[in-house]
């Protein structure tokens, strides 16, 4: 086909049984209709799945005196995961064209966080040329299973130190977003430690790789203080639990950009540094609706 003015034909998808979560190995039905428009060409029509990942990327400049500066740019990638070339006659009336694509084992899940986010969509593009494109999407959440194997056995981290050691112990190692994550922090002080508190952090990092650097961000989403100053002279057992946020941000590994969470047990000590132990965990995502 060629390009040629008219009107714009309306496009419209929809997801069989009005689902919008799924897994990866699922399959995704869709009806893509096409409207009439009078005199409208076009080079190509796709439509697929369609995973877009944003990222803010470290970005090094240089001035006109030749110094470098380091800024941050935000950098959107489209992959088309799954496509159709669509055979479509938008002057002959309206079209309708059922179609259905697997998610891949392995998908990239749905993440929203603070410097990369994943994002599903089931997308129709009308190529034009000379041009703008007209598009339409609609947005799938992709959940990320529990790993095989992540449960079978606790988990135990330790840090020995000449003023004090810190033993972790969580119960399993892969949690879904909502539920509580348990464990257990055995601490056992040397003679004459000096330390202001012991604490126990859930946290998450992201991380976005580029050739100029590595952007990194560190959010602390819950602080449990365990202990202060006069109460770390004798060995103590401390219970303690966070709740997973239901953020939408499980960990993943998605091209350069990454996301981890971990818990981490601290003994703060003033004018040194401190002594810590963390244990990576895995948080999933499980379809709703």
């Amino acid at each position: 086909m060629v390009f040629g003015r008219g009107e714009t034909p309306e496009i419209g998808i929809e997801i069989a049984d009005g689902r919008r979560a799924f897994a990866p190995g699922d399959t995704i039905r869709a009806t893509v209709t096409f409207g009439a428009a009078k005199g409208f060409k076009a080079r190509a029509v796709r439509a697929g799945l369609v995973l877009l990942r944003k990222s803010q990327e470290v970005d090094t400049e240089r001035d006109s005196d030749g110094d470098r500066r380091r800024t941050h740019t935000w950098v959107t990638h489209e992959q088309w995961v799954q496509t159709d070339n669509l055979d479509v006659d938008t002057t002959g009336g309206p079209q309708v064209f059922e179609r259905e694509w697997q998610l891949p084992a392995g998908s990239a899940p749905t993440y929203s966080g603070e410097i990369t986010s994943n994002r599903w969509v089931v997308k129709v593009t009308i190529d034009r040329k000379l041009a703008k494109d007209v598009n339409a999407e609609v947005a799938i959440t992709v959940a990320s299973p529990l790993p095989a194997g992540a449960n079978e056995a606790p988990l135990v981290r330790a840090a020995a130190h000449s003023d004090a050691t810190l033993r972790l112990e969580l119960p399993r190692g892969a949690f879904v977003e909502g539920e509580r994550v348990p464990g257990r922090l055995s601490f056992e002080p040397s003679d004459g430690l000096k330390a202001r508190a012991l604490r126990v952090e859930l946290a998450r990092r992201e991380r976005v790789t580029s050739n100029d650097g590595t952007n990194e961000k560190t959010a602390v989403m819950e602080t449990h203080e365990l202990a202060r100053e006069d109460q770390l002279r004798a060995q103590a057992d401390y219970e303690f639990s966070f709740e997973l946020p239901r953020a939408g941000q499980p960990s993943n590994q998605t091209g350069s950009a990454s996301a981890a969470w971990s818990v981490r047990a601290i003994l703060d000590r003033p004018m040194r540094d401190d002594v810590e132990v963390a244990q990576e965990i895995a948080v999933c995502t499980q379809p709703q609706g």
